[in-house]
C-alpha cells in the first residue's frame, strides 16, 4: 500500500479499480478532491514537480485542525504522489469503525505509530461527518437487552437513530461527529464547499 501519499485522489480506468472506489473510501466526497484539485493547478502552473497532493493534504488537515482548537503542529513538507492505486490494497490497511482499541492499536502499531499518535490521528477525524450505515449495528438492534451500545451515551444514542432512520433507503444518509460544534469543520473552505 502507498499509505498516506494521495493517491486516493486518482480515479479507477476500465483496467483498475482504484483506491478511491474501496467500499472503506466511497464516503469520501468529491467536493474534497475538487478541491485539492483547485489548489494543486495554480501551484503545478507556478512551480511546476515542487508540490505534491499529499503535501496539500497534509498542510490542509494541520490547518483545520487548528481552526477547530486543536494545536498546531509543523508539517514536513517533500511528500510525493503515488502513482499506484489499486482498491484491493485498501482492506486492512485502514480502520473500521467497528474496530476494537486493541484493533485499532494492532493496525497503527502495524505501520510504525504509537498508541498516543494514533488517538491523535483518531481525535483528528471527529471533525466532519459520518455516514449512518458506518455505525448503524451500534445503534440498532445491538442486543436482546439493548436497542444500542450500552457504552454510547442513550440521549445521544437515540438522536442517532432518529437521525439515521432512513439509512437503509438513503445510504449517503449521515450526521456529524462533532455535535457541539459541527459547522466549524464544515466552514473551513467556505460553507458547504469542503468537508473533511
Amino acid at each position: 500500500m502507498s499509505g498516506c501519499d494521495a493517491s486516493v485522489l486518482l480515479s479507477s480506468t476500465p483496467f483498475n479499480k482504484a483506491k478511491r472506489d474501496a467500499d472503506i473510501n466511497l464516503s469520501l466526497p468529491g467536493e474534497g478532491f475538487d478541491l485539492v484539485v483547485s489548489a494543486k493547478t495554480p501551484l503545478e502552473l507556478a512551480c511546476p514537480g515542487v508540490v505534491s497532493c499529499a503535501d496539500i493534504l497534509a498542510v490542509a488537515a494541520r490547518d483545520l485542525v487548528t481552526m477547530v482548537g486543536g494545536p498546531y503542529y509543523d508539517v514536513k513538507l517533500g511528500r510525493k504522489d503515488g502513482l499506484v492505486t489499486k482498491a484491493a490494497l485498501v482492506e486492512g490497511n485502514l480502520p473500521r469503525p467497528t474496530m476494537s482499541v486493541t484493533g485499532l492499536i494492532k493496525l497503527f502499531a502495524a505501520k510504525g505509530f504509537t498508541v498516543r499518535e494514533m488517538v491523535a490521528l483518531a481525535g483528528a477525524h471527529t471533525i466532519g461527518f459520518s455516514h449512518c450505515k458506518e455505525f448503524s449495528r451500534n445503534i440498532y438492534n445491538y442486543s436482546p437487552n439493548s436497542a444500542s451500545d450500552p457504552s454510547y451515551n442513550l440521549r445521544y444514542a437515540s438522536g442517532l437513530r432518529q437521525a439515521c432512520a432512513d439509512y437503509q433507503k438513503n445510504p449517503t444518509l449521515s450526521v456529524f461527529n462533532n455535535i457541539m460544534t459541527p459547522m466549524v469543520a464544515l466552514c473551513f473552505y467556505g460553507c458547504g464547499d469542503f468537508y473533511i
